[in-house]
């Protein structure tokens, strides 16, 4: 499942173990050689499951037992941030997360 946010910065995606990713299309891509000046910290960033790969940051959160069904964004004219997202899952249950902290918020 994909779904772009209402300003068109962030793309949703989910994957068939219940995982959503939030792709951040904003960022400027990053030069390179600074890909290669520090390995390590690279594998801490990776451990926090929050990626920068060629200047689109990502970050991962498991959402769901199942896999996700749908994904829907706050309304732009509610929240011009778009921090927030639905989404529902053939595990019968429908969630609101905020994407910033990974967290439901109801």
């Amino acid at each position: 499942v994909l779904e772009w946010a209402p300003d068109s910065s962030k793309l949703a995606s989910a994957d068939l173990d219940g995982t959503i990713i939030i792709w951040n299309m904003t960022k400027k891509p990053i030069n390179e050689d600074s890909n290669n000046n520090n390995d390590d910290e690279n594998e801490d960033n990776d451990s926090n499951n929050n990626q920068e790969i060629y200047g689109i940051h990502k970050k991962i959160f498991k959402a769901h037992k199942k896999f996700i069904t749908s994904i829907c964004w706050e309304p732009f004219h509610l929240n011009p941030n778009t921090n927030r997202i639905c989404t529902a899952s053939k595990d019968g249950i429908c969630k609101i997360w905020n994407i910033n902290t990974g967290r439901t918020v109801a």
